[in-house]
């Protein structure tokens, strides 16, 4: 998790670095802090080192990936104040430490995030964010030797019996370069993906907008 976090802290700072770059190059009368910065849409595509904390016994950790689709949309007509939702579909999975278990999870989730947009030209802008996400499991299932069960059976998996649904938080930036986004973020639930653990989930995120 330490090379997790440490990579994250670098795309943060790469973003940073880029988006300061280019303030330099154009000068401060490109910084818009107006109604200037427009709506967005576009597609994304995130990488998430997924850890499931639970109560007592530490982290455990997954692989994880999700594609989905945002759009923005103004609250304000005087400041850049935009709520950004959307959806996307993911996936995380892997081997459970210490064990033979093999668990795989796919969930569709519904972010809301709202943010100010600083724009540096025409097409560039940088999106600090905070929001909350609505996630629905829509298949789940543990593999031992050979055997596939039902992560939402209880009859079949006991106390490892996953829930259907979570909410959760994050906070996060995002940059746009013409068409180009990239971004990271960090977000964990409020509510139990299983008795006693909840899911922490950082994301790199790339993807362009139209």
């Amino acid at each position: 998790m330490k090379s997790i976090k440490f990579l994250m802290v670098v795309c943060l700072l790469g973003i940073a670095s880029t988006m300061s770059a280019q303030f330099v190059k154009t000068g401060s009368s490109s910084l818009s802090s107006s109604s200037e910065a427009t709506e967005w849409q576009g597609l994304r595509v995130s990488y998430h080192p997924v850890s499931i904390n639970a109560d007592g016994g530490g982290d455990i950790s997954f692989s994880g990936a999700s594609v989905g689709y945002v759009k923005s949309f103004g609250v304000s007509s005087s400041a850049p104040l935009f709520i950004e939702t959307g959806g996307n579909v993911s996936w995380f999975g892997g081997e459970i430490e210490d064990t033979d278990i093999k668990m795989n999870v796919f969930s569709v989730n519904v972010p809301v995030n709202f943010g100010y947009k600083f724009s540096f030209g025409e097409n560039n802008g940088i999106f600090p964010y905070v929001g909350l996400t609505l996630r629905g499991n829509i298949f789940g299932n543990y593999k031992e030797d050979g055997e596939s069960y039902n992560a939402f059976d209880e009859d079949e998996v006991g106390d490892m019996q996953l829930n259907r649904f979570q909410i959760g938080w994050q906070i996060g930036v995002g940059a746009n370069f013409n068409t180009f986004y990239v971004g990271a973020s960090y977000g964990t639930d409020f509510s139990e993906i299983l008795d006693g653990g909840k899911v922490a989930m950082p994301s790199i995120t790339i993807g362009f907008n139209m």
